[in-house]
């Protein structure tokens, strides 16, 4: 039995704490976006068509985008494992097989996306309401050509964090969010509006930008195409971090690297997470599919509920990637005892704070919806689950940290594999049984969406007890 060792505790918190800025940033400027589209009726167009549509296709839209998770994850696995074998070419060499992956993946997806992401939609969408289509593709227009850039700035994502450089994660990602927001507001709302905007927050004198030239409103467009310029912004001060001196020095990331084996295995490596990115992505937009059926403002409801709840699982990620950078640093200096009590560790320190995110949605969720702008008709679905949400939260911060000690280690089949299992063959046939055959278009996916969170806990945790995961070799 472990007890709380709180030198541990404070190198994990430590190196998190800018992890969790940077993710708790995203959030806060995706609720941002939510609130800045929930007040686009007052210029002429639906919000809640339009907080629909967002959600909706983003859902989609994370399909593709989710497979740079798993090179964030199996670069920072690679470079923190090298880190701490004191093999730092090793570190950039992981760097520049990321990128060479990311390229590779990247460009036919955006090209084959461009071209056909509008008969998705038209596939995807039902027919009876033409405005939620509209809206979507509006949308998915400018976020498309994004994917590259995005999937470079994750195998950066998985450098920094695997070299212990977190702030450098977290700087990039509030200046990139940031800028996002300022372009919603300008590009959203139009020149003419975007000052009486900015002025219901007591803002108004950051509209000067704007009054340069006359601009029209954009609407949902607007959001996509700000998404866009700052997901590029974003990969862009990312490669301009590696000038600087200890980087440049240490890591020697502008010397050329590529060996066609260790591509290879870097490629093994990142594959299984990809193809269980893409399958939970998929699953979930079924998720998404099945509660759509039930209308616009179950679609909604069921957006906003999501957004607000990622607050309460970035901690729990921003935890987890600190300490698997940790558990890497430790396997490589061949200390797996050290390994094992950064996981015990970590575990407590994630279940305290999304237990503490989980109790404030069971004890507050009115407070916390009324303050992103939402609809009033979104209220009656959003604030019980939201609340449904907090209860999960103590689940799911196993889930989430054994998925990350497990990735850590090398052991990216077995979490890959019970993921996929658990939402194919359990988590979307009772969402569709309930959802679909007896009607319960909100209400049966959201249940089975908890049964999956408590079942995946369960299985990684297993695994972690086993030991198998300190015998894989990076």
């Amino acid at each position: 039995m472990y007890s709380i060792n709180f030198k541990h505790i404070k190198n994990i918190i430590l190196l998190a704490i800018p992890i969790i800025i940077s993710n708790l940033s995203r959030v806060f400027m995706e609720l941002a976006d939510m609130a800045m589209i929930g007040g686009i009726d007052e210029i002429g167009a639906n919000s809640n068509d339009a907080l629909a549509a967002i959600g909706f296709s983003a859902m989609l839209l994370w399909i593709v985008f989710s497979m740079g998770i798993s090179l964030r994850t199996s670069t920072q696995t690679i470079t923190s494992r090298r880190l701490g074998e004191e093999k730092y070419n090793g570190c950039s060499q992981a760097l520049q097989h990321g990128n060479v992956i990311a390229f590779i993946l990247g460009v036919p997806i955006t090209i084959l996306l461009y071209c056909y992401f509008s008969d998705i939609l038209n596939f995807a969408i039902s027919q009876k309401n033409n405005y939620l289509l509209t809206y979507a593709k509006d949308y998915s227009y400018f976020i498309v050509p994004s994917i590259c850039f995005m999937y470079g700035s994750f195998v950066f994502q998985g450098f920094y964090n695997g070299i212990k450089m977190t702030k450098i994660h977290m700087k990039v990602m509030v200046m990139a969010n940031l800028l996002n927001v300022y372009l919603n507001a300008g590009l959203i709302y139009g020149s003419d509006n975007v000052v009486i905007f900015l002025n219901e927050y007591h803002l108004g004198w950051l509209s000067f930008l704007w009054n340069i030239i006359e601009f029209p409103a954009m609407h949902v467009k607007g959001a996509g195409l700000a998404t866009m310029i700052a997901s590029i912004a974003m990969f862009l001060m990312y490669f301009l971090f590696l000038f600087k001196a200890e980087i440049r020095n240490k890591f020697q990331c502008f010397s050329m690297q590529i060996d066609k084996t260790i591509l290879k295995k870097h490629a093994i490596l990142t594959y299984p997470l990809s193809i269980q990115e893409l399958f939970s992505s998929l699953g979930f937009f079924f998720f998404f599919k099945i509660i759509e059926l039930g209308g616009a403002i179950e679609l909604a409801a069921t957006n906003v509920t999501f957004r607000i709840a990622h607050a309460s699982f970035m901690p729990g990620v921003g935890i987890g990637q600190a300490s698997s950078t940790l558990i890497g640093n430790y396997l490589g200096e061949k200390k797996i005892d050290k390994a094992k009590e950064v996981i015990i560790q970590s575990v407590y320190i994630v279940f305290f704070s999304m237990g503490t995110m989980g109790a404030l949605f069971i004890l507050f969720p009115a407070s916390i919806i009324s303050a992103f702008n939402v609809p009033a008709e979104l209220y009656d679905l959003g604030i019980p689950a939201l609340q449904f949400v907090g209860v999960l939260q103590f689940f799911d911060a196993f889930g989430i940290m054994m998925f990350f000690a497990l990735t850590a280690a090398g052991d990216v089949k077995f979490p890959g594999i019970a993921d996929i299992v658990s939402i194919w063959l359990v988590f979307l046939p009772i969402a569709y049984i309930t959802g679909v055959k007896y009607g319960m278009h909100f209400w049966g996916p959201w249940f089975a969406f908890g049964i999956h969170i408590v079942l995946f806990a369960i299985l990684t945790t297993w695994r972690i007890s086993t030991n198998k995961w300190t015998e894989i070799k990076v």
